[in-house]
């Protein structure tokens, strides 16, 4: 294999929080703001929540933060409660993505995925509903809702294994349970894929669920999955917990 590599530079950390009860708003007007961003890596960020606490909307860029937090701010519509932005080198930035320790505690998270196909207003609420479901008194509870926009486009749904190409979103919903909040983590869980239903197009295959198909996660792509497979590892020595 041969890889193209280019120089790490400093990078703006943009992160701002807005009030609870702006989620819709929030997600919808970063959408909107997504639509124009640059193509540029790191564009884009994240956006996430966690129940009962404030949805933030991120991005990383290359010394524009100031006007990134702005652009985001005018596409949402409303004032942040808080806004942070800092200047961060490659390995401050990755410790900070990591957690902020080179020797985190163990974590265990209750975990699934949806890949949303248009995240428009509607689509916007159904998220907000999958996520209000977690009880506020059991902790909490998150989304994480990452773009599938830019390059990642750029590359056809047949071309590699991944195939959300052309969607707009990866839900990522997880939940850190006690031990005895593991029957309602999964619970949760199964209410916020429902929530999410009829905008989902499938999962990431990075999140397996129990008794979920290998379909949802590489859709139209699994047939030749399943031939590749078929050709290479006929005893499953590659085992990677999927059936098929």
């Amino acid at each position: 294999m041969t890889f193209s590599t280019f120089a790490t530079g400093d990078v703006d950390l943009v992160r701002l929080d807005f009030p609870p009860a702006s989620a819709v708003q929030v997600l919808a007007g970063w959408q909107s703001w997504l639509a124009g961003a640059d193509e540029t890596p790191g564009d884009g960020g994240s956006l996430g929540w966690r129940q009962p606490e404030l949805p933030r909307a991120g991005d990383l860029s290359g010394g524009a933060g100031p006007g990134v937090a702005d652009a985001i701010k005018a596409a949402v519509g409303l004032p942040p409660s808080a806004v942070q932005n800092s200047t961060m080198g490659h390995m401050d930035l990755v410790m900070y993505l990591a957690g902020g320790s080179s020797t985190p505690a163990p974590r265990g998270f209750v975990a699934g995925s949806d890949v949303i196909t248009t995240v428009d207003s509607a689509a916007a609420h159904a998220i907000a509903t999958g996520i209000g479901q977690w009880p506020a008194a059991a902790g909490n509870a998150s989304v994480l809702v990452d773009p599938l926009g830019g390059a990642v486009s750029d590359v056809a749904a047949a071309d590699s294994a991944f195939p959300w190409r052309q969607q707009a979103a990866v839900l990522q919903w997880y939940v850190e349970p006690a031990g005895n909040q593991i029957v309602a983590a999964n619970k949760w869980l199964s209410s916020a894929h429902h929530a999410v239903q009829q905008y989902s197009a499938g999962g990431y295959v990075n999140y397996l669920e129990a008794n979920t198909p290998a379909s949802r996660f590489f859709g139209s792509n699994l047939s030749r999955m399943s031939a590749v497979r078929q050709k290479y590892d006929p005893n499953g020595i590659m085992f990677s917990g999927l059936n098929f």
